[in-house]
């Protein structure tokens, strides 16, 4: 038995940080919806934003950590890569809306431009990782494309 307290103690040492920090994370993002919701006044979109992007990334890195994500069911362990993956990916979109709440002018059409910019990758991300059987495919993509050109560039070619 004491073999087996060992490990877990293992397990959990390296991931308690993680844990703490996504518990953390998604209370304050719990906190800052359910404040907004009470208010129910004009102005709160700061709050709702910023509660979503709060939340989901405390569930992401929840979600990253093996040992918080086995106190699900079984059957969902299979998933934490896919969660992790598709949080990635649509993490940017409350984050620029936060960001465009408090903004005005031509930051504010910037951050617009940008904010289109992460729906496409963020959908495009999500329906590759729904579909293929790795959920970082278009990632790895990406990072092999920008390889290449930046290997190209090196030997003085243009990029292609």
């Amino acid at each position: 038995m004491r073999g087996l307290d060992e490990q877990v103690v293992a397990l959990v040492r390296g991931q308690v940080g993680g844990i703490i920090l996504g518990s953390m994370f998604l209370l304050v993002g719990l906190a800052a919806c359910g404040v907004a919701a009470v208010r129910r006044r004009r102005g709160v979109g700061v709050l709702v934003w910023f509660g979503i992007f709060s939340g989901m990334y405390g569930v992401r890195l929840l979600a990253s950590s093996s040992a918080a994500f086995s106190l699900l069911p079984r059957f969902m362990w299979d998933w934490a890569l896919y969660v992790v993956a598709i949080l990635t990916y649509l993490i940017l979109i409350p984050a620029l809306m936060f960001w465009l709440e408090l903004s005005l002018g031509k930051i504010q059409l910037f951050i617009w431009g940008l904010l289109m910019a992460a729906i496409a990758v963020a959908a495009a991300g999500v329906f590759v990782a729904l579909t293929a059987r790795n959920p970082y495919r278009l990632q790895q993509c990406a990072g092999d494309r920008l390889y290449r050109s930046a290997c190209r560039r090196e030997r003085g070619a243009e990029p292609g």
